[in-house]
């Protein structure tokens, strides 16, 4: 049997969840949604506006960071 554990600071839960739950071609949709937006990857909008790396305490910030139904 084969296992994969991740730990993560609960800051960053809910994008950690999301990556590992979601499809390949969900996360890559996903992904691509984000770079249209300025981000690396599915991060909450800081003083600036888009920039940097999504990290969600929940799956349905990210959801909403990138302005979709959670």
């Amino acid at each position: 049997m084969r296992a994969q554990v991740w730990v993560h600071p609960p800051e960053k839960f809910g994008t950690a969840l999301q990556y590992a739950t979601g499809s390949k071609d969900h996360n890559v949709q996903l992904r691509q949604l984000a770079l249209t937006r300025g981000c690396r990857s599915p991060s909450t909008r800081d003083e600036n506006g888009w920039n940097g790396e999504i990290l969600c305490a929940t799956e349905g910030e990210v959801y909403a960071a990138l302005g979709l139904p959670g």
